[in-house]
């Protein structure tokens, strides 16, 4: 049985700007929404992060792996999904695929 996610939706500039610094490393089934968002950078972070860019529905735009200190960027995207490593690869998501049915509820900061 697949695990559901737990997604917290960072949607306040304080919050979008601080994203996962100074977190705990997420656990599978754990992510990130950050709305608006068209690109995310890994400075200051000590692990990597699976990268859902995501379109206004929910669509699977790009999907990319964030390591420390780097950045990632789709410019047609509404808001990225941060996710633990290896989440994408465990839900089976690809590009154009829609997520929505994955996040049944997410809690703002």
């Amino acid at each position: 049985m697949m695990r559901p996610l737990q997604i917290r939706c960072a949607s306040r500039w304080w919050a979008r700007a601080r994203g996962l610094i100074g977190h705990p490393r997420l656990c599978l089934g754990q992510g990130l929404l950050i709305h608006p968002c068209r690109a995310v950078h890994g400075w200051g972070m000590r692990y990597p992060l699976d990268l859902a860019f995501l379109d206004r529905q929910a669509h699977i735009l790009k999907i990319d792996v964030l390591k420390p200190g780097g950045w990632a960027v789709c410019w047609t995207a509404c808001s990225v999904l941060e996710l633990a490593p290896g989440s994408v690869a465990y839900y089976g998501w690809k590009e154009g695929e829609c997520v929505a049915a994955f996040m049944p509820s997410a809690t703002r900061s």
